[in-house]
């Protein structure tokens, strides 16, 4: 294929290495190319989708799927990145990556994941995706990834863990695919865009399911609508999930060179935070406080006369307009340390932290295997509680999830991938280039995720692993 008049991307061996001109190939010469092969794709899936919820015979399903398979076929091995885009803006809203009638086995990650993943695997073995050499960041996430895979052989529940593992190692896999297909400028953009829209649009069937009464998507707290934009996913990792899309659009914000723009981006950051609000979640109102207060002291130089303005207005419109339902729920974190009986959730989780310490001391070294503190937290030998016997639970917290599962040194390599990507992105953020901004964005999720990490679980949050992408391909970017 002829490259004269196409770009060349300059590709180091890792976050130090030396720089190759790669020419970059255009995916049939403009963006309106792929955005229309793209529109193609989601056409002939939701042509299956609806014959599927129509015609549920499984005759049915085969023959339409027969007549979308070829044409994702060939979009990925001809450009993974625009399935991998598709995947990525299904992340906050799942429901609609369900399969009909199949939901409960297969979804559109399960069934366009292994075809982008083979695609890239293929262009890497054949030379038409550059090498990035491994850094930091990619061997503590091999390393942890390893110690998981080989304490399969000591866990107590060994199905449950190789479970765990499945979905632990199609994270990394995710990874590695974002990573080394985004890390030049134009794609790095779109994907980020990717995340951002993808965010908004979220929280409109959040904002469309609040206002109706009803959350259709989740049951989780009835008693109270909370949203969870159109993912079955708790509120509490949905409101995480919104804080990273926030983050990128403020940068993007920053980044402005025009009002009109700037104004746009200030608008999604005000309506993405007004989703984490409506998530109702203590946990992330705590993160989104913290987020601001860092956000507004790493960007005070670079904020200007109408930034400070929307900041204001936001605050205020919060104050006015904030259920007085939420301002209940937040008070309620000043009875942490009476333990309130009548505060469900807060009881639940000081009994994971007993029941998570019963488990370390059984089995300090290696702990009790990956994926095994929710079939662990019903066995009567590790739970205290009576009611909560026969009950399985998540721990609500990674730290303690991870150590109680994979021991300290699991622990200590889970740290490792946090501070992998802390540095890789504070190192960038504090260099004066046309990514800084961004990195300074990244380095803020980082240290939100970080601190949801005390009150969710995050190893399979697939915006957590899509971050940390971002943060990977930062080094690879044209300065």
């Amino acid at each position: 294929m002829a490259t004269t008049g196409v770009p060349s991307l300059a590709v180091g061996a890792g976050s130090g290495g030396t720089e190759a001109q790669v020419p970059v190939q255009k995916s049939g010469g403009n963006t309106s190319v792929w955005l229309q092969v793209a529109a193609t794709v989601v056409g002939v899936l939701t042509i299956v989708f609806a014959g599927s919820w129509m015609w549920p015979e499984a005759i049915t399903r085969i023959v339409l799927a027969a007549v979308a398979a070829p044409v994702v076929l060939i979009l990925a091995l001809r450009e993974p990145r625009i399935l991998s885009l598709l995947l990525v803006v299904l992340v906050p809203v799942d429901t609609f990556a369900d399969l009909s009638e199949t939901q409960q086995t297969i979804t559109l990650f399960k069934a366009l994941f292994p075809l982008i993943l083979c695609a890239v695997l293929l262009r890497r073995w054949t030379g038409r995706l550059p090498a990035l050499g491994a850094n930091a960041l990619d061997r503590t996430i091999l390393l942890w990834a390893g110690l998981n895979v080989v304490l399969i052989a000591t866990a107590q529940d060994r199905a449950e863990a190789i479970d765990f593992v499945r979905r632990i190692l199609s994270m990394a896999a995710l990874y590695y695919v974002l990573s080394r297909l985004f890390s030049q400028a134009t794609w790095n953009r779109r994907l980020r865009g990717a995340v951002v829209y993808a965010g908004a649009v979220s929280v409109v069937f959040g904002m469309i399911a609040y206002f109706s009464g009803a959350n259709p998507y989740t049951d989780y707290d009835v008693d109270v609508v909370r949203i969870s934009g159109a993912a079955d996913i708790s509120p509490n990792v949905y409101g995480m999930l919104l804080i990273p899309p926030m983050l990128l659009a403020a940068a993007g914000s920053l980044e402005a060179r025009s009002k009109i723009r700037r104004a746009w981006f200030d608008a999604l950051v005000m309506f993405l935070a007004s989703g984490v609000v409506l998530t109702y979640s203590r946990s992330a109102a705590l993160v989104l406080v913290l987020v601001a207060v860092v956000a507004v002291v790493t960007w005070r130089g670079r904020l200007t006369r109408s930034h400070w303005v929307a900041l204001a207005l936001a605050v205020a419109l919060g104050l006015l307009i904030v259920p007085p339902e939420y301002w209940e729920r937040l008070r309620t974190l000043s009875q942490l340390g009476s333990l309130p009986a009548d505060d469900a959730s807060l009881w639940r989780r000081s009994s994971y932290l007993r029941t998570g310490w019963n488990m370390f001391r059984e089995h300090p070294f290696l702990g009790v295997g990956p994926g095994n503190f929710l079939p662990m937290h019903a066995q009567a030998a590790y739970q205290m509680e009576p009611s909560l016997i026969g009950l399985p639970r998540m721990a609500h917290d990674v730290y303690l999830q991870t150590v109680t599962e994979i021991g300290p040194l699991g622990l200590g390599l889970f740290l490792g991938v946090l501070g992998a990507a802390g540095s890789i992105a504070y190192r960038i953020a504090r260099v004066d280039q046309p990514h800084s901004v961004q990195a300074q964005a990244l380095a803020i999720a980082i240290l939100a995720f970080s601190a949801m990490g005390f009150f969710s679980h995050l190893l399979l949050d697939k915006t957590f692993w899509i971050v940390l992408a971002l943060i990977r391909t930062l080094p690879e970017l044209d300065p």
